[in-house]
């Protein structure tokens, strides 16, 4: 699908890219072996000897995978991204100056990697999870994170990508979290509520604000290139309509999980009534 873009010579990183797609896979196979492995040696006769009722095993295996994944992500982006030339906490001059030039570290490279790594994952085992109201939902989100983050690391767009994966990371682990602590009981309702507060706390300035303003920057700052080799001119409108799209999706969770906190401050039980199963 991104193949035609590695005849373009605006950028060498472009004429290159498309050969790393075995890296993806080996670490993508790697993920679900791993996630298989621990969900059925590790965490499930765990929870099941601490009482877990087997209707939400299946469950809280998955929540507490996702956990562990996004934890490990949000470690490993502090570790890189940080420390980026080209990162700064104040301007985003650094993300397209100088593009046609632009090279990308190792470890920014490898960030990248496990990024699309977990979420090829994600979508193989979306089919295995417990269908839930919104399972075509998340499938859109699934296939739109994997087509943006392969399509911005063939298109020598690492800089943009990389901020987008590194501000959604928190609010993953902090929701998965508190889906675990909810499935625990009532004696880790403390903890659940922690963890849903600072899910919904850190939503509003990471997915509401900052979002729609890497999306700007994504867009407005690509146009320089996009003007200079006009084959990019494809590039632009994907990315930058694949990345609005998420925008909705972000609002309508959001909408969710303000519901769900309104209901818990009504005195009812702090639950995601996501995980119903569909009827029929």
């Amino acid at each position: 699908f991104f193949s035609p873009m590695a005849s373009n010579e605006s950028n060498p990183w472009i004429q290159e890219a498309h050969h790393d797609w075995p890296i993806l896979l080996v670490l993508t196979i790697v993920c679900i072996i791993l996630r298989i492995v621990l969900i059925h040696v590790i965490l499930k006769p765990r929870y099941a000897a601490a009482g877990v009722p087997q209707d939400k095993l299946k469950s809280i295996c998955d929540h507490t995978m996702k956990v562990a994944i996004h934890s490990v992500l949000l470690v490993l982006g502090w570790a890189v991204v940080p420390f980026e030339d080209w990162f700064s906490w104040t301007s985003s001059a650094g993300v397209w100056h100088e593009w046609e030039q632009q090279t990308f570290s190792q470890p920014l490279k490898w960030y990248y990697y496990m990024q699309g790594a977990a979420a090829c994952s994600a979508f193989c085992f979306h089919f295995l999870e417990e269908k839930k109201k919104d399972f075509h939902l998340m499938m859109f989100h699934h296939v739109a994170t994997i087509t943006l983050i392969v399509g911005s690391y063939c298109y020598a767009c690492l800089h943009i990508g990389t901020l987008v994966l590194f501000s959604r990371e928190f609010s993953d682990v902090c929701i998965h979290a508190a889906k675990v602590g909810s499935m625990l009981g009532p004696r880790y309702s403390n903890m659940t509520v922690a963890w849903f507060a600072s899910c919904m706390i850190s939503w509003i300035p990471l997915r509401l604000i900052c979002f729609p303003i890497l999306i700007y920057v994504a867009s407005v700052g690509s146009m320089g290139p996009v003007e200079r080799h006009p084959n990019l001119g494809g590039c632009w409108w994907f990315c930058t309509v694949g990345l609005s799209l998420l925008v909705p999706l972000d609002w309508y969770y959001f909408v969710i999980g303000t519901q769900v906190g309104i209901r818990k401050l009504k005195g009812g039980k702090l639950e995601d009534t996501r995980e119903l199963k569909k009827a029929n």
